[in-house]
């Protein structure tokens, strides 16, 4: 019994610890390669759980991977994985699923989230979901005569299903992980002990994509660019650097038009924050060398233009800036605690 509690422990500790570097890695530094490292990661592990033969679909069937990342076409299962516990995700991969006719062939979609999910189903919801064991959620759906069960499950569920194994299998979980998560996460270690911990403000944005009237289909991908924007201005120092871009906000002459560019004074900035010279080149190569200023767009001699480019292109700290301005939200806020719950 307490060999068994210490392999439940152990399995808990080497999934958080995954869990960590995932969300620091691909939230946070923009480093998405260790996401992908982790689906034959997963597709291991479930097959052990779930007695499946789990097979990552790009490798077998392409076209099913813009749905799902692993398949059991025997069982009729599949599994999309993902990092974000987000409610838009969840739509999109369903979406996904059914405009790819993938009902026809698996029975049962698994929504896994290497996180935390953060669903309430309400009635307003496209799809209606029900409670289930382990705090799993589960949909039944019926479409063009056919039926398949879409059921959503996050880290933490999936260690409550492995403690429920039996212990043979218990022991099998537990040595798999930890031949597979060690190795993968000390590539990556270097990368990240420099990096602090912050809590998380989780944010929708709805108010923000109404705002800037984004269709559904696009609010995604604008979720996406958002995450990264937060990730971006979470690495760098509040005091120092992030102040600073909140400073040359603050001295932004908008006129309320949606072509003004964020053009700022630095040495206005420079003034206000008392930096000397040397301070002040370091604060503009950081925000340049991040992107955050475009140092080719001079528009009149020593102002530069503000900018964080979105997936699309746009200046998506533009919009940002004129949707806390128009609505009066606290765009400090939002710069120095990185709280971009202020774009609900």
């Amino acid at each position: 019994m307490i060999k068994r509690l210490e392999y439940v422990e152990e399995i808990m500790k080497r999934l958080s610890l995954l869990q960590y570097y995932i969300k620091f890695s691909s939230n946070k530094l923009g480093l998405h390669n260790i996401n992908k490292a982790c689906e034959p990661f997963f597709n291991g592990l479930f097959n052990i759980i779930c007695d499946s033969n789990f097979k990552r679909s790009e490798h077998v069937d392409k076209k099913n991977a813009a749905a799902i990342d692993l398949q059991d076409d025997k069982l009729r299962k599949s599994v999309q994985i993902t990092t974000t516990g987000s409610k838009s995700k969840l739509w999109y991969t369903i979406r996904k699923f059914e405009e790819e006719k993938l009902y026809k062939k698996y029975d049962v979609l698994y929504h896994f989230i290497v996180g935390e999910k953060h669903y309430k189903p309400y009635k307003t919801d496209p799809y209606a979901f029900s409670k289930g064991d382990f705090n799993i959620y589960f949909s039944d759906q019926k479409i063009k005569g056919n039926e398949y069960q879409i059921i959503i499950l996050d880290l933490l569920d999936l260690i409550l299903i492995i403690d429920a194994l039996d212990t043979e299998k218990l022991v099998l979980v537990h040595d798999y992980i930890a031949k597979e998560i060690t190795p993968a996460l000390q590539v990556y270690k270097n990368k990240y002990e420099k990096y602090e911990s912050r809590d998380e403000t989780p944010f929708t944005a709805e108010s923000f994509m109404n705002y800037c009237n984004v269709e559904f289909d696009q609010k995604e991908e604008v979720q996406d660019d958002l995450e990264k924007l937060a990730s971006l201005l979470s690495s760098l120092e509040k005091e120092r650097t992030r102040r600073f871009l909140a400073t040359a906000l603050h001295t932004v002459e908008y006129d309320g038009f949606a072509s003004t560019n964020l053009i700022f004074n630095p040495f206005v900035v420079q003034s206000d924050l008392s930096l000397n010279d040397v301070e002040f080149e370091r604060e503009i190569k950081i925000l340049a060398g991040k992107k955050l200023i475009d140092l080719d767009g001079l528009v009149y001699d020593g102002e530069y233009v503000l900018e964080y480019l979105d997936s699309a292109q746009d200046n998506l700290l533009k919009q940002i800036y004129q949707f806390c301005i128009t609505n009066s939200r606290p765009l400090d806020k939002l710069i120095l605690d990185v709280d971009f719950s202020v774009l609900n």
